[in-house]
């Protein structure tokens, strides 16, 4: 990903935003992660490529991954990926009823960041006011997905 340039985000919780995510979280949602494997994914280095992180229903998977897509990137200056206009992250549910409970719990986090859910029913796209996208889509639609770059997956 290339290197922050003059990006100037318009929303105003994005425009304030200058310290970690955590900071973000207790100003803006007032959301912690879980001690345990929440925590422990929220904290892995930006130079791991891939996390695992399975488990039971009811284990914190969903808002970790919907928190890991939007967590400060240290070789983008320690930013928000989503403060950065080429940001692209694919996120993929294996069913209509996931997809659409992963989009309703995302959208309640991304717009605190200024986030705007698109297209919820064909193509859902969060768009950033810096123009930074997260897409989301079924399993079932995989090959549409291919060939396109993206700095994050979240499957």
């Amino acid at each position: 990903m290339p290197p922050l340039a003059n990006t100037t985000p318009t929303s105003n919780v994005v425009d304030n935003f200058t310290g970690s995510l955590s900071e973000a979280v207790d100003n803006v949602l007032r959301w912690r992660p879980n001690p345990g494997k929440q925590e422990r994914a929220l904290r892995i280095p930006d130079a791991v490529f891939e996390i695992l992180y399975g488990g039971a229903r009811g284990g914190g998977k969903t808002d970790a991954g919907i928190y890991w897509t939007i967590k400060p990137v240290a070789r983008m200056g320690n930013l928000q990926t989503i403060r950065h206009p080429l940001f692209r992250c694919l996120v993929l549910r294996r069913s209509a009823k996931d997809l659409n409970d992963w989009l309703d719990r995302a959208e309640r986090v991304y717009k605190a960041f200024g986030g705007r859910l698109t297209d919820r029913q064909k193509a859902p796209t969060f768009v950033f006011p810096s123009g930074a996208k997260i897409i989301v889509g079924h399993m079932k639609d995989v090959s549409s997905y291919l060939g396109h770059e993206y700095q994050r997956m979240l499957i």
